[in-house]
Order: structure tokens, then sequence, then C-alpha cells
């Protein structure tokens, strides 16, 4: 790689927003300070300083896709209004190089009152087309679109679904060497999501940079090579999709027991659920050493968070006759059972599981509080000291593989969970397969061929005489 492959280079980059607490205050700041420098009196502001993106630095190569993630707040807009050039900087600098296409807020770009022809064709213009070019590239924009009729309406009547698709149509017909997108793809339906990702894919292949912004965790581990995480306006970390994924998560669900108490009421006589049965472990002791890193499934990059109330301590992997497996065959069942002990009285718990690919693509999950097993587990309180073995219920119709499985238990506290342990990504199953591999999920799907009972017509030849 060399200095020209470098599309995108933000040195310390800074915003920072000028906040005043009344208007008034604000025509102060406008004409105190020059009056104050004319007299020599010293110097006043008027507003509170608020920076929302400060000493940001990074690059984007040639063909290389960069996934940002962050808090709504976070500076992410921000950031990718400065390497668009739509603000300016407080502090730093961005450098960019080649044609830039920007997908940000909806609405951004469009005039309400043209056509959607009229703004294709003066967008393509703005982003450096001629006027024939543009003319050329609008049947490829509006096929792409797929607007029908509307392209000669307003785009004021518009709906949030069709103005997003003629904006993102604009955006990579143009052929951009960097394209910017702000989350405007969760606006559409899955099918155009579905042929806007086939469309950078392209031109990721083509070498085209790309600066994709997504609360989807899973979209950014399929379509990024990195990623980013903001907070507080500040870069908080880069590298692989998946681990910026799980320090995502951490910032979303890891820092909230702070502002739960950590005494909980007790629970009431009668509700907490009995010890198990001697006869009914489930293969399970009642020690409380944490034994889940000694299984031959344990994945040692496991992510792991929680407040401590409980500990994930154990699991298994069985078949239908209760006994461990290490790897299954495709389309058969097994249970996933889960050693759990609680240090605190738990009002409300949940019970969690999800499964991925190896690259981060989320297959399927469910909670003990959205999918029951029986209906008088949901929700159902347990006392500190309490030991209990949740159990998933898995049939497996993948192709032929290793899937990572993520387990987690939770508080229910109106309505949010809290989380008490969750361990991601914290065991690797293998399955495996006598048919030949054809795509993720094997449907067990076969093809047949019979003849049909209809006459020859006269002096066809016979391929097969």
């Amino acid at each position: 790689m060399t200095t020209r492959d470098v599309m995108i280079r933000a040195d310390t980059l800074g915003k920072c927003y000028q906040i005043y607490d009344t208007p008034g205050d604000r025509l102060k700041q406008f004409v105190l300070p020059r009056l104050r420098r004319f007299t020599g009196v010293g110097s006043r502001v008027y507003y509170q300083p608020f920076w929302a993106l400060r000493d940001v630095s990074f690059e984007l190569r040639r063909g290389q896709t960069v996934g940002i993630m962050g808090r709504n707040g976070a500076g992410k807009s921000t950031l990718l209004q400065l390497v668009c050039g739509t603000a300016t900087p407080t502090a730093g600098s961005v450098e960019t190089r080649g044609r830039l296409a920007a997908l940000l807020e909806l609405g951004a770009g469009f005039n309400p009152d043209f056509t959607g022809r009229e703004n294709a064709l003066l967008s393509c213009q703005l982003l450096g087309l001629s006027a024939d070019q543009a003319s050329e590239a609008l049947p490829r924009i509006f096929d792409f679109a797929d607007i029908g009729e509307f392209a000669d309406q307003p785009v004021k009547h518009y709906s949030s679904g069709m103005y997003v698709r003629l904006a993102f149509a604009v955006s990579v017909a143009v052929e951009p060497d960097i394209l910017v997108v702000d989350e405007a793809l969760a606006v559409g339906d899955i099918r155009f999501q579905a042929k806007c990702f086939s469309r950078l894919r392209q031109l990721q292949e083509r070498g085209c940079a790309i600066l994709l912004v997504s609360h989807s965790i899973e979209q950014i581990a399929r379509h990024c090579d990195s990623a980013m995480l903001i907070e507080g306006g500040r870069l908080l970390a880069t590298g692989h999709p998946k681990e910026i994924g799980n320090r995502y998560m951490d910032l979303l669900y890891g820092t909230v027991a702070a502002a739960v108490p950590t005494t909980q009421p007790e629970a009431a006589d009668g509700d907490s659920p009995d010890a198990p049965a001697s006869g009914d472990s489930l293969g399970f002791d009642g020690s409380t050493e944490d034994c889940y890193a000694s299984r031959p499934l344990y994945n040692p990059s496991e992510y792991r968070w929680g407040d401590h109330r409980a500990s994930i301590l154990d699991f298994r992997v069985v078949d239908t006759e209760g006994r461990a497996i290490s790897q299954i065959e495709s389309g058969d069942a097994c249970d996933l059972l889960v050693k759990v002990h609680f240090r605190s009285n738990i009002r409300h718990p949940v019970y969690g599981f999800y499964m991925k690919t190896i690259d981060g693509i989320l297959l399927s999950g469910c909670n003990s509080r959205e999918y029951p097993a029986r209906e008088e587990i949901r929700l159902k309180p347990v006392a500190a000291g309490q030991f209990v073995a949740f159990r998933v219920a898995l049939r497996l119709p993948f192709s032929a593989g290793h899937y990572l499985l993520s387990v987690g238990i939770a508080e229910d506290v109106e309505g949010e969970l809290v989380p008490l342990d969750r361990r991601y990504d914290s065991i690797l199953l293998g399955v495996v397969s006598k048919r030949p591999p054809a795509g993720l999920i094997d449907l067990g799907l076969t093809c047949d061929v019979r003849p049909l009972p209809f006459a020859q017509p006269t002096g066809a030849k016979r391929l097969d005489a």
C-alpha cells in the first residue's frame, strides 16, 4: 500500500458546538466580544462549549470497508459530516482523495420541491458528472431505485423507503472512490437491503473505500474489514469487527449495573424454584467452582461481562440420549445444558442463548422471557444460593463447519435486561455432514428427474440413442 491508496486521512479531528441557554446569550456572544476587544476589556463567552467529536485519527485505504459503531449521540454522524465536508472541523484536519458519495441522514441533499428525476440529475452533477454523463446514468439509477412512475413526482411526496432508495441509487451510480453511508439502509425493506449490500460488494471489488455506520453488529461483521467504536466523541477502540462488536455490546449492557441496587427484594415465599433433586442434576454437581473453561468445547476467545450477582459455572452439550458430544450431525437434535449459581435474590431472571457463524452472522437465539418452554418458568424468581440449570433444545440444519454459541443470564427490570453474567462466543460447536456443502443452511433438498409420458415429435432424434 502506498500513500496514494489512502482515501481518507483524519488527524486529531474535533468538532465543538456552542450551546446557548437563551437566544439573548447568542446575540451577546455575537456583539459584546467585539466591543470588549475594541475597548480593551477582558473577553467573556456566553455559551457552553460542547465537543461532539475530539482527537479522532484514522485512515481508510482503497478497497477497505470500515464500520463505525457507537451509542446514539456518540459522535458518529458528526464524524461523517466532517469527512464529507458538510461540517467544518474545530480542530485537526481531514483529507479525502477521489470522488466521494455520501448517504447521510434522510432528507440531506435533495430539494423536496424537485422531482426525483431533477434531484438525481442535480446530485449526479454535484458529484462530478457532466450533464451528459448524468443523463446517461438516469436509467441505471431508476432501475436500481425501483420507484416507477414516482420518478417525475416531487420527492416531498415520497415515502422514507422511496427516498432512501433513490438516494442510494444516485450514490452508487456515479462509481465513487469513497462511499459514506450513515445508517440510512435501515429505512429500506429487506429486499432492498440485500440489493444494496450486493452493490456494496461490487464496489469493494472495484476498489471503492467504504465508511459504514450501523447499529447492526451482524452487518458490520459481515461486510467490514475492520471497525471503530466511538463513545463520548472519542475514538474508543479500533480492530476486528467481532471484537469491536463485543465492546459495543459492553457499552450498551455491561455498565448499567451501577445504576441498579445490588440488594434485591427477597423472593416471595413459595416463589423460588425448588432445588434440583439429586436424581435430576442433569450431570452437574453442587460445586460453586467455575468449570466452564475446562470443557472440551470451550472457546478461550469468549467475551464475558455482567455485574456478578449470578455466575454461569458449567455447560454440557448432549445428544438425545443424554451423552456428551463434541460435534453433531447436520439436522440432528441435541441439548445445551447450562449451570447457573445465583449470589443474590433475583426477582425476574431471564436465561438467554444465541448462535453465530465464525464471522459473526447471527443465526438464531432465544430467551426464557420471550420463548419459555413452559409458561411457569417465565421470569420465575430465584433466591441467593440457588443453583439452576437451563436447557436449550437445538436442531441444527447447518452445513458442515464450526459455530459459536453464547449464553447469558440477566434480570428483567421494568422491561430492560440488566446483565448478571454473559458469556459470548464461549462455546465452539462443530457440525458435520455427509452431504456436499450448498450454502449456510442445509434444508435437505434433493433434485429428481422423471420422463414425461408425452409422444416424441416425428423425426426427432433421441440424444441417448
